[in-house]
């Protein structure tokens, strides 16, 4: 052990002179500063005097422009406040001074005066020219009131004017018409069949088309809503050929009405009617009986004509049927979730079980 650290510990003579002499000047420069202050008796002054009046010179003009600069600042009419405490302060812009209206009224007529009459009421311009576009385009005023509904007419200045307009009565269109062809030779509404001078009826007129109306039986009906046919539907006020054969048709569907309410669940009745009708609908003794669906042979197919079910509802009857064997009992029907409380009262008196 001791020979391998000497192999490396070992150095050459001159790698030992080298070694010595790098020391030597490690020494040097680090004695270098002591070594130099000790020789130099003498200290060394600087003249900063020079240097410290231009400090001064530059410091005085920082301060000069800075104050200038600050008295600038506060020639603006700002200050340091923060932006949340200050007022904000909000100049009115000189508007232009609205030119007075003064109505000056004068008896008038609406129809027929002229642009230049009805600035010298004193009206604006636009109110003018609103107006005169009106009866351009074939408007007219027949009372006082109509002048309101002139855009931009403000009600104190129909005010002053109301008491002052003369309205001429304005002939009906009609007459008019009537009046003018007479004049110009063209046709005589006068002289037409059915007319005559003395503006009496002409006995040659031809009689109005007339269209036969529905009679209704003033005595008191009584529809049987099981047995009664289509025809005697009709008789009911409000009930016509489209709502009787309607009503046919469900109670076909269904298996007939073992409730007069079941009316209203025809499609498209008014409410309104049935309840008009009501009172002449009964559910006679010598009904028919229900027809009813044997619910543990039908299958789904036939079972969802019904019109109280659909063909989910019908198929889960079908299913619980296949999944727990034959109803005994219609309660079993509780137990279908498919099935509303509602929709079971309604269903039970179609249904059986053999």
């Amino acid at each position: 052990m001791k020979e391998t650290l000497w192999e490396y510990l070992y150095f050459t003579p001159a790698e030992k002179r080298g070694i010595i002499v790098l020391f030597s000047l490690i020494c040097l420069v680090f004695a270098l500063p002591f070594l130099w202050s000790s020789f130099s008796s003498e200290s060394i002054s600087y003249d900063a005097s020079a240097f410290e009046a231009e400090i001064s010179e530059w410091e005085t003009n920082l301060i000069q422009v800075d104050s200038s600069g600050r008295k600038k600042y506060f020639e603006r009419n700002w200050d340091y406040e923060p932006s949340y405490k200050k007022k904000k302060t909000y100049v009115k812009k000189n508007k232009k001074k609205k030119e007075e209206i003064i109505i000056k009224p004068f008896s008038f007529d609406p129809n027929t005066a002229t642009k230049s009459e009805l600035m010298a009421l004193g009206l604006p311009q636009r109110v003018v020219e609103t107006l005169i576009n009106f009866r351009e385009k074939g408007g007219q005023f027949r009372k006082r009131e109509d002048l309101k509904k002139v855009y931009g007419l403000k009600d104190e200045w129909y005010g002053a004017l109301e008491q002052h307009i003369r309205i001429e009565k304005i002939k009906n269109e009609e007459q008019q018409f009537s009046e003018n062809n007479y004049s110009a030779g063209k046709k005589d509404f006068r002289k037409e069949p059915g007319i005559i001078e003395n503006n009496k009826k002409d006995t040659s007129e031809k009689p109005k088309e007339t269209f036969p109306k529905k009679e209704y039986d003033d005595k008191p009906l009584i529809i049987d809503i099981n047995n009664s046919t289509a025809d005697e539907f009709q008789k009911l006020r409000g009930i016509g050929p489209s709502y009787s054969k309607r009503i046919i048709n469900y109670r076909e569907a269904l298996g007939g009405f073992y409730n007069v309410s079941q009316i209203s669940e025809v499609y498209g009745l008014p409410d309104s009617t049935f309840q008009s009708i009501k009172g002449y609908l009964i559910q006679g003794m010598d009904n028919p009986k229900i027809r009813q669906i044997n619910i543990n042979s039908v299958s789904a197919e036939e079972l969802k004509k019904h019109p109280y079910l659909s063909w989910k509802q019908a198929n889960a009857i079908v299913k619980y049927r296949g999944e727990h064997g034959t109803f005994e009992s219609l309660d079993e029907l509780d137990k279908i979730y498919a099935l509303s409380p509602e929709l079971r009262t309604k269903l039970r008196p179609y249904l059986r079980i053999n």
